[in-house]
């Protein structure tokens, strides 16, 4: 699989990893690598933050959408 930002670049990359919000191919250069918070459910419906964050990988085109009411505010 190749990068999908490279293949529009005109220049073919080795895909690394899959975006989690588009499923496009993204190389090491164009990926966004971030923590994602993993939560639990616990009685009476109180959300609970798990100590360790999973990892989240994306493009930067997603990123951007996925982020902008946070930039907004």
């Amino acid at each position: 699989m190749i990068c999908l930002d490279c293949a529009n670049e005109g220049v073919e990359a080795v895909a690394v990893a899959l975006r989690q919000s588009c499923y496009a191919g993204v190389c090491a250069k164009h990926a966004v690598v971030t923590d994602r918070l993993v939560t639990r459910i616990v009685p009476i419906t109180k959300v609970v933050a798990l100590p360790k964050p999973a990892r989240q990988i994306t493009c930067r085109v997603c990123w951007d959408a996925l982020n902008q009411l946070r930039a907004a505010s």
